[in-house]
């Protein structure tokens, strides 16, 4: 109680100002290497972090984490994944704990949220090649933060466009592969999440935001000819063992409830809700998703209800629903 009356004074908060301020110095003084300077990235991280936490944030705090994202992208300075994660996670702090609306902020989230795509393909390809938990954990906490930060991205440059289309493709991709093997199904399913919130971001009615070039036509297209499309689709493995994400605010994401077949049939629903006119879905196509549904309440047989109304409405295959649903 006392520690908390001391970090609330100014005098605390004028310190915290003026070690954050030595603190970014260090970080940004060639990547910390060939200086006098022990101290590795991941303890200068935690500090910025812990005072952030206290509001005591130097005013160029923004700005040097745009530095820090921007020479990540060039090539001039290197972390590890886990302290890129960290750098992303002091930008959403940074920007929260602000709240000044100034273009800084806008600007920083943008490149935290470029940054988080850049390296979530990655970090999935070294999930699947080693099968560790805490590389699957890695994944849902990158998928969960990405997720977040899509609401508050603006549009893009040519460049930072073609980072989203190939995050897009590999989480299309490596987020409808088998996923038995697993200790848990999140890290699928919340990939095939951000595949659904970026295109609804995009094209929804009114939208003024374009994240990437591809369109829910494409994405349906992508998605049903995937080569494991039939086993996402019959797959019934929630994320049981998942282990609940911290939040920013020092809460929870329990992810527990996510799977790789919700996810991906709401996938499907969203593409064709915003594209309809340019969905084509084939017989096979049908048959695959109809051979899943068990006329039950759960929520699976309601959103395939809810697909095959769309597929209906559309007049896609619509002799194989209408017998299938209405007979």
């Amino acid at each position: 109680k006392d520690a908390n009356k001391i970090i609330a004074t100014e005098h605390f908060q004028e310190a915290g100002i003026m070690i954050g301020r030595r603190f970014l110095t260090v970080m940004l003084s060639k990547n910390n290497q060939g200086s006098s300077y022990k101290m590795g990235p991941g303890q200068i991280l935690d500090v910025l972090e812990e005072l952030s936490s206290n509001r005591s944030i130097p005013p160029e705090m923004q700005q040097s984490l745009v530095e820090v994202f921007n020479r990540l992208e060039i090539g001039s300075m290197a972390f590890k994944i886990s302290h890129e994660i960290q750098v992303i996670k002091l930008a959403i702090s940074v920007n929260s704990s602000l709240q000044n609306g100034e273009s800084d902020s806008t600007l920083l989230l943008t490149k935290a949220f470029v940054r988080c795509c850049k390296i979530l393909p990655k970090q999935i390809k070294k999930m699947l090649r080693t099968k560790q938990e805490a590389e699957s954990l890695m994944v849902e906490s990158l998928a969960h933060i990405c997720s977040s930060l899509i609401e508050s991205t603006h549009s893009l440059d040519e460049k930072s466009s073609h980072v989203i289309d190939n995050c897009i493709i590999a989480c299309l991709k490596y987020g409808m592969m088998e996923s038995r093997d697993f200790a848990s199904c999140a890290a699928f399913g919340g990939c095939l999440k951000i595949v659904r919130n970026l295109i609804a971001k995009s094209h929804s009615p009114g939208s003024a935001v374009v994240l990437g070039s591809l369109t829910p036509s494409q994405i349906h297209a992508m998605a049903v000819s995937h080569s494991s499309f039939q086993n996402a689709i019959s797959s019934n493995i929630h994320s049981s063992k998942a282990k609940p994400l911290v939040r920013d605010n020092g809460g929870t994401n329990d992810w527990s409830g996510i799977s790789q077949q919700l996810e991906l049939i709401r996938l499907l629903v969203c593409t064709i809700s915003l594209d309809a006119n340019h969905v084509k879905v084939e017989n096979d196509t049908i048959y695959t998703i109809l051979s899943v549904y068990n006329a039950s309440l759960t929520a699976t047989d309601r959103l395939l209800r809810r697909l095959m109304f769309l597929y209906d409405k559309i007049g896609s295959c619509k002799e194989v629903v209408s017998l299938t649903l209405y007979s």
